[in-house]
C-alpha cells in the first residue's frame, strides 16, 4: 500500500501542470536525450540528409498559423453579422400591404412627375429633389417588405420600374449637365411614362379584391381589348418594321410607351380583381409571361437612354415570345 502511494505521489509531480517537476525528472530527461544523441550520431551516416527548420523558421509558422486562425474567425464573425443584418423580412398580410402602398401613392403623387429640366434654359434641380425622394423611398419600402403571395408578381415588376425611374432622372440631369436637348427630351419622355406606370400598379395593388369568376372574366376581357389593337406592339413584333430602324427615333420611343401601357392595363387588371380558385394556375401563368412582355420592353426603353442596339434586340426578342404566350394564355381563360 505504501508503495502504490509513494507511486503516485511521484506520477502527480511529474504531470501536475501547476507545481513544478520533481527534481528526478530532469536528470532522466537529460540521459534520455544523451542516448538519444548517442544513437542518432552513429547511424547518422546511412540516414539521409534530413532539414532541420531554424527556430526563427519555426517561430514565424507559428506566427502565420495565429494569423490565418484569426482571419478566419473574422470571417466567420463578419458571415454571422451578415445573414443577421439580410434576414428576409416577414411577410406583410394583404391589409397591411395596402396600406403600405397607398402611402407610397400618395407621396408620389404629390412629388410631382420630375420633369422640371424641360429646357436647356431650365433650373434643373440639384440631388435630392422630391421626386427623387419619394422614388428612393419606394424603393426601400418594395425591397424591405415581402408581399403578399397575389402581389408577388406585379411588386416585382414594380422594383424594376421603380429603378428605371431613378435611372430616367438620373439621365434628365445628365442631358442637363452636358447641354444636350435631344437627350433631355427623350430622358424626360422615359421618365414620364415610368411615371404613370408605376402609379398604374400601385393603384391596381390598393384597389386589389378577390372577384368572382364573372369578374375576373370581365376585367381581364376589358383590358384585353386594349392589348388586341395594341398600336405600339404590332411593330415591335415585327422585327423588319421601319418605326425602331433607329431606336433613339421619337416613333420608336412612343412605340415602347404604347405598348408598355396596354401590356401593364392587363397586369392592372388582374391583381385588381383577382381570380377566384378555380381559374388561379391559368392567372398564375398568365402574370408571368405579362411580366417576362414588360420586362422585355423594359429592357429596350433602358437601352434607348444609352443607344445600346444590342440590349434593344435582346429585350425585343423576349417581348416578342411572351406576347405570343399572353395571347394563347388569355385565350384559354377567355375560352376563344
Amino acid at each position: 500500500m505504501d508503495s502504490e502511494r509513494a507511486l503516485k505521489i511521484e506520477l502527480r509531480q511529474a504531470l501536475d501542470e501547476v507545481l513544478p517537476p520533481a527534481p528526478w525528472l530532469e536528470s532522466a530527461v537529460r540521459e534520455d536525450l544523451r542516448k538519444r544523441r548517442s544513437s542518432r550520431s552513429g547511424s547518422r551516416a546511412q540516414d539521409k540528409p534530413r532539414m532541420v527548420w531554424p527556430r526563427s523558421a519555426m517561430q514565424f509558422a507559428a506566427a502565420l498559423l495565429v494569423v490565418v486562425l484569426a482571419a478566419a474567425a473574422l470571417t466567420a464573425v463578419l458571415d454571422l453579422r451578415y445573414r443577421a443584418a439580410h434576414v428576409v423580412p416577414a411577410t406583410m398580410d394583404v391589409t397591411a400591404y395596402q396600406a403600405m402602398v397607398s402611402r407610397d401613392l400618395d407621396r408620389l403623387l404629390s412629388a410631382g412627375n420630375g420633369v422640371d429640366c424641360v429646357t436647356l434654359q431650365s433650373t434643373c434641380p440639384a440631388s435630392g429633389t422630391p421626386v427623387l425622394n419619394t422614388y428612393m423611398r419606394l424603393a426601400d419600402d418594395l425591397n424591405g417588405s415581402e408581399p403578399p403571395a397575389r402581389f408577388a408578381v406585379i411588386i416585382a415588376q414594380l422594383r424594376r420600374h421603380v429603378g428605371a425611374a431613378i435611372a430616367d432622372l438620373d439621365a434628365v440631369r445628365a442631358a442637363y449637365a452636358a447641354q444636350d436637348q435631344t437627350g433631355l427630351d427623350r430622358a424626360n419622355y422615359l421618365l414620364n411614362a415610368q411615371g404613370v406606370s408605376v402609379g398604374t400598379m400601385f393603384r391596381s395593388i390598393v384597389q386589389s379584391r378577390e372577384g368572382s369568376n364573372l369578374a375576373y372574366v370581365e376585367s381581364l376581357r376589358t383590358a384585353n381589348q386594349n392589348l388586341a389593337v395594341c398600336t405600339g406592339c404590332q411593330p415591335l413584333e415585327r422585327t423588319g418594321s421601319v418605326d425602331c430602324a433607329a431606336i433613339q427615333t421619337a416613333v420608336c420611343e412612343a412605340d415602347i410607351v404604347y405598348a408598355t401601357s396596354d401590356v401593364e392595363s392587363v397586369e392592372a387588371a388582374l391583381v385588381s380583381v383577382g381570380a377566384p380558385s378555380s381559374l388561379e394556375a391559368q392567372d398564375a401563368l398568365l402574370q408571368r409571361d405579362l411580366a417576362r412582355a414588360d420586362s422585355g420592353l423594359l429592357a429596350m426603353a433602358n437601352a434607348q437612354l444609352t443607344d445600346d442596339q444590342a440590349g434593344f434586340d435582346a429585350g425585343r426578342q423576349v417581348l416578342q415570345q411572351a406576347l405570343s404566350m399572353v395571347e394563347a394564355d388569355i385565350a384559354g381563360i377567355l375560352g376563344g
